[in-house]
């Protein structure tokens, strides 16, 4: 990694210019130009229509939604995020050991009282073994049987020491293998992002030219059969694209439907190239402005995926998205995110302080850090596109491995945010006001604190 640090150091923070302009404030020909983060954001509030004006729009669709008497059809989801598999993941190994990743043939087998063994399913503060992988996509195909699959990366083990930009993107590749392999034959679109692990060093990408960066050169072949040509070659630039949605089953959609993969990399804190690609990296954020643009000037609808939510990005990069999901409510149907390991959510606010669009934070199905195998399944209205539910599947994994079942660890409903947490709907007023209960409501808040972690 230091020979990867130093071009930056050297380039862009230590250098005659920066010293002289930014630091010390001497030289009187600036080479730097600050720009004012106010400016950005009243230029993209600038052009809000004025239908949605008031901050109000999503919230009246769902009060329209709501008076509708009769049955409406839904368009069904899977979300999951942060699979972290580990090929070297070896059962009975273990896995209370001192390393910062455990359950290895190189960390020994329990010796002496208080050991614990690396058990069939997975183990806490360890990666997923492959069967767990595939029990998931087993029942997401035989069970939950969704129009889409929504995957927000984070796909290669926590070995991020000593592994390399192969290892890193091989991981993608086989997850994306095994995704194929297990939906085969079945109506099942694919939507996927990439994560911080997925790209090396863990946490590091440049954006000075396109197509300089290993793991995206190689996965977007992999992934070119759910990519339409164009989002194959924008993808291919820096990890981010674009694309109509379009359902394998043959359901319609509402006109204009589009999926929007950005690549959160571009405000990853952790990224240290990003010391000397600060205003735009990779012009990400003029493309993400330009599509929906362009998805509103066509009277659709976009849903938004990355990985790192905008509540772990860099400041600048956050506020400029809260002014995004401002000014195009009307078509932002719901945006999701994982890297946390956490299930959450996000309310975004209008500058005015009024609710306009929510952020789903899916948990992880890796068990590292203590948290038991997860993914959600969210329904979408499919009239509208507006997200009407979600539900959450798990299964506890302690369980899983002292049943001695293998051939299936118990993926079960873990909980309905509906009927769980008594939304009336899944309105950016409910998720603000389920927010406020839980300031007042210990036993919601507990109920919610132990649905999302073991």
């Amino acid at each position: 990694m230091g020979n990867q640090l130093f071009p930056v150091l050297s380039r862009y923070l230590i250098t005659r210019d920066r010293v002289c302009d930014e630091w010390l404030g001497w030289c009187s020909a600036p080479v730097y130009e600050a720009i004012d983060l106010n400016n950005l954001v009243n230029d993209i509030l600038s052009t809000k229509p004025l239908e949605v004006r008031n901050d109000n729009f999503m919230n009246e669709m769902y009060a329209e939604i709501a008076k509708d008497p009769n049955p409406r059809e839904t368009i069904k989801a899977v979300h999951i995020s942060d699979p972290h598999l580990d090929k070297l993941y070896t059962e009975g190994t273990l896995a209370n050991c001192t390393s910062y990743l455990c359950c290895r043939d190189i960390d020994g087998y329990p010796t002496k009282p208080g050991d614990i063994a690396a058990g069939y399913w997975g183990s806490y503060w360890c990666d997923t073994p492959y069967r767990t992988l595939d029990s998931m996509l087993t029942y997401v195909r035989d069970e939950i049987k969704p129009d889409m699959f929504i995957w927000t990366g984070d796909n290669s083990a926590h070995n991020v020491w000593d592994n390399t930009a192969e290892e890193v993107t091989e991981y993608t590749i086989s997850i994306t293998e095994e995704i194929n392999k297990f939906f085969a034959g079945a109506d099942i679109t694919v939507l996927a992002a990439m994560g911080n692990h997925d790209v090396w060093p863990v946490d590091i990408q440049s954006f000075a030219a396109p197509g300089i960066n290993f793991p995206i050169n190689h996965v977007k072949d992999a992934w070119a059969e759910w990519l339409t040509p164009q989002a194959y070659e924008t993808f291919g630039k820096y990890g981010y694209y674009s694309q109509p949605i379009t359902l394998k089953n043959g359901k319609a959609l509402p006109h204009g439907s589009r999926i929007i993969a950005y690549n959160s990399q571009v405000c990853d804190s952790l990224n240290w190239w990003l010391l000397g690609q600060r205003s735009d990296p990779g012009h990400q954020f003029a493309w993400l402005q330009e599509q929906l643009m362009q998805v509103e000037a066509d009277g659709g609808v976009a849903i938004l995926i990355a990985h790192i939510d905008p509540n772990d990005c860099q400041h600048q990069w956050g506020v400029r998205y809260r002014a995004l999901m401002e000014r195009f409510q009307g078509i932002i149907r719901f945006a999701l995110q994982g890297h946390t390991h956490n299930e959450d959510f996000q309310v975004n606010l209008s500058f005015s302080g009024k609710p306009v669009s929510v952020n789903s934070i899916g948990g992880s199905l890796t068990p590292y850090t203590e948290k038991n195998p997860s993914f959600m399944v969210i329904e979408f209205d499919a009239q509208t596109m507006l997200p009407v539910n979600m539900k959450t599947y798990s299964f506890n994994l302690d369980a899983a491995n002292a049943s001695g079942n293998t051939s299936e660890p118990g993926w079960a409903l873990l909980h309905d945010w509906i009927d769980t947490y008594n939304m009336p709907d899944f309105s950016p007023s409910s998720f603000l006001d389920l927010s406020n209960r839980f300031k007042t409501d210990q036993s919601l808040a507990n109920l919610y604190s132990w649905n999302r972690v073991r």
